[in-house]
């Protein structure tokens, strides 16, 4: 004989399910999300790395690819 969920077993299997991935760190809460954010320091270092970091179309080399400083 075939075995049946019911609707609580589901809804008791996604409880056990959400719970065990936030444990495990595969999932993360609402109020951490909003919490996570990339430092000032980050942001700056990002920043000027696209200020420096040029590609340009050689005819002979394809892409040059250079950190002007």
């Amino acid at each position: 004989m075939k075995h049946s969920l019911h609707l609580n077993d589901l809804t008791n299997f996604s409880k056990n399910e959400k719970a065990l991935c936030t444990s495990l760190g595969l999932l993360e809460e609402s109020t951490q999300k909003s919490q996570m954010k990339p430092s000032k320091y980050v942001i700056q270092n990002i920043l000027n790395f696209s200020k420096a970091h040029s590609v340009r179309q050689s005819s002979t080399l394809g892409k040059v690819e250079m950190i002007l400083n």
